[in-house]
């Protein structure tokens, strides 16, 4: 997990670099709106506990001896946001993703499909570099709440847990790169983001999740100055 946030964190500093030769002056949009895709690396710390009578998934602390891990997931889903610009640096982003997988648990003589949702809602400051007319990288720091989601199914004996879900906090700490196709148009080529997450379980209401977050997508720009 901490070699994929360092690798993010390269790729951003590497695309920051590269678009920050000196250009015209560009125009800036009061309102920005993104849309796209996310890849999500989640991180839920959550457990199966399966029995031929019957089977729970969800956040457990301490976990039973018959618990077995849910291990790191590759989620796939949506990513939008809308900003809105103060200057040509300053501007205030809300952010919003949904997440989703159905991974295959199959070890200790388990084996169960885990549907699994995980949502996030940010707000915070973005900074925007606009020292090139073409290219913008951003940086950010949002915070908000995240919706976890978990229902498992034994695919031995059939058996199918209850929805188990978890609210808590959330943070996002990151940045990528707009470039301008049109004037009002601008594709993104990455964001990377470190997600915190804190999502209460069982007997542990501060249990905390560390992910990694990669999107990209198209910018509509709105009201020039």
């Amino acid at each position: 997990m901490k070699k994929q946030v360092l690798l993010g964190v390269c790729v951003l500093g590497l695309m920051i670099c590269l678009a920050s030769a000196p250009a015209h002056a560009q125009d800036v949009p009061k309102v920005e709106i993104f849309g796209g895709y996310s890849f999500l690396r989640f991180n839920s710390d959550a457990h199966i506990i399966a029995s031929p009578t019957g089977i729970y998934v969800g956040i457990i602390t301490p976990p039973p001896p018959t618990a077995v891990s849910l291990p790191t997931m590759n989620l796939h889903g949506w990513h939008t946001s809308v900003g809105v610009n103060f200057n040509r640096w300053l501007g205030l982003a809300g952010d919003f993703t949904g997440n989703y997988g159905t991974p295959n648990i199959n070890q200790s003589g388990l084996n169960a499909d885990v549907r699994t949702r995980v949502y996030s809602y940010v707000f915070g400051p973005r900074v925007s570099f606009r020292g090139n007319e073409r290219v913008t990288p951003f940086v950010h720091v949002l915070v908000g709440g995240a919706h976890l989601s978990l229902r498992a199914k034994d695919l031995t004996t059939g058996n199918v847990s209850d929805v188990e879900t978890s609210n808590g906090f959330a943070m996002v700490a990151g940045g990528g790169v707009d470039v301008k196709v049109g004037r009002f148009l601008a594709v993104r080529l990455g964001q990377v983001d470190y997600l915190f997450t804190r999502l209460p379980g069982e007997s542990s209401p501060t249990h905390n999740q560390h992910n990694f977050r990669y999107s990209a997508g198209v910018v509509f720009r709105f009201g020039m100055r």
